[in-house]
């Protein structure tokens, strides 16, 4: 049997005002064997750690299992935000010098491109096969990515410029883009585009948001908001073709954490999704996998931003299901406290406006007016 090829490629970031550089490192592994070629990275913000560990255990299945296709792994897919720290905290969500949010900085192709491109594509190769169509789609995505850099050369790059345009250009060459991420406290939940709904569900994750077909700055809407408007032209044209890659935002967990009994978890729910993808043969048997899966419209997605500052204790965990009215957290303030009698005033509840279910919470308990605590998904279904 032939041993799993493993390539080391690097590619040059940024470099800092002493001259210290800093690179993407990707690792590509593959049996030989045709099949997607499928991108992963993960921590483009610094903190959210899971994923790196997940795709230490997903090398370590792909060394001893044959697989169709190329697995393209970059853990630590930023450096700068992986290494920021605040003291005990990772400071990876901005660019601590521009401000800006590291997954929202990629380009909207379909908007470079423009509709009426994007339409003769689609009619130039109305009587293409699928096959050569996203491969053509992808050299036309490609040379664009490589225009934008020439146009943005004449001035200098934006300082993670360089980091999300070789993100987005090793997503447009792939067939399936799984971006890991992790919320703040959080349970796993995903990110998943209107077109991929069905797919979605065999990553085994509990809770699926349903994402429009609308690009708003994120690496998997950089990937497949370009394709849902080809799939558009074609459908404009009488052509009904399905979407020809995928991608999603998976979110596997809480950030400045690591666990390996949860990384094996997530790595079978990778694994459950490439038996569907046909990248392996052998579904995993994993019974956590057997878990209720749940999915919403992004619209329903909520945040609730604290009513009032002070100490907030929450009451449920990410994941769990409530009722419209039960108390999802207290706030303990003791501003105004003048007398014992009001003691029992200083501790108030945030109380659930609708049903839904808990996603997300802050990672702190000391918490300011205004701030985001919880975000929770409301009118959910059940997947079949």
């Amino acid at each position: 049997m032939s041993q799993c090829s493993f390539k080391v490629e690097t590619y040059p970031l940024t470099q800092n005002s002493i001259g210290v550089g800093s690179n993407l490192k990707l690792f590509r592994l593959s049996w030989g064997l045709p099949g997607p070629r499928v991108f992963l990275p993960a921590s483009v913000h610094g903190a959210e750690v899971q994923g790196n560990l997940v795709l230490y255990h997903l090398m370590k299945w792909a060394k001893e299992n044959s697989f169709r296709g190329e697995l393209c792994l970059a853990p630590f897919a930023n450096p700068t935000g992986t290494t920021t720290k605040i003291g005990t905290q990772t400071y990876g969500r901005f660019n601590t010098v521009t401000g800006h949010n590291w997954n929202r900085n990629y380009h909207d192709l379909a908007k470079y491109l423009g509709a009426e491109k994007i339409q003769a594509f689609a009619l130039k190769h109305k009587a293409s096969s699928l096959e050569e169509i996203k491969q053509n789609f992808q050299l036309v995505l490609n040379e664009a990515l490589d225009q934008i850099e020439k146009e943005e050369k004449n001035y200098g790059l934006k300082e993670n410029g360089r980091l999300n345009w070789w993100l987005q250009k090793l997503s447009v060459e792939s067939d399936i883009v799984l971006d890991l991420h992790t919320g703040p406290v959080a349970c796993r939940y995903l990110y998943a585009p209107e077109a991929l709904k069905e797919s979605a569900k065999y990553l085994r994750i509990p809770y699926t948001l349903i994402v429009p077909h609308e690009f708003g700055g994120a690496l998997d809407e950089a990937v497949f908001v370009p394709w849902t408007k080809l799939q558009e032209a074609f459908t404009k044209l009488g052509v009904n073709h399905p979407l020809l890659v995928e991608s999603y935002t998976v979110e596997f967990g809480s950030e400045e954490t690591i666990s390996t009994t949860e990384a094996q978890i997530d790595l079978d729910r990778l694994l459950s999704y490439f038996h569907f993808k046909k990248i392996i043969d052998q579904a995993p048997r994993n019974e956590a996998l057997k878990v209720a899966q749940y999915y919403g419209a992004l619209k329903d997605y909520k945040t609730y931003y604290a009513p009032r500052g002070g100490l907030y204790e929450y009451k449920i965990k990410p994941g769990d299901r409530y009722l419209k009215g039960d108390v999802l957290a207290s706030c303990l303030n003791f501003e105004g406290l003048n007398s014992l009698e009001k003691l029992s005033e200083q501790q108030t509840n945030l109380t659930a406006q609708q049903a839904g279910a808990l996603i997300n919470h802050c990672p702190s308990s000391v918490v300011g007016s205004g701030m985001e605590l919880l975000q929770v998904m409301e009118n959910l279904s059940m997947f079949d």
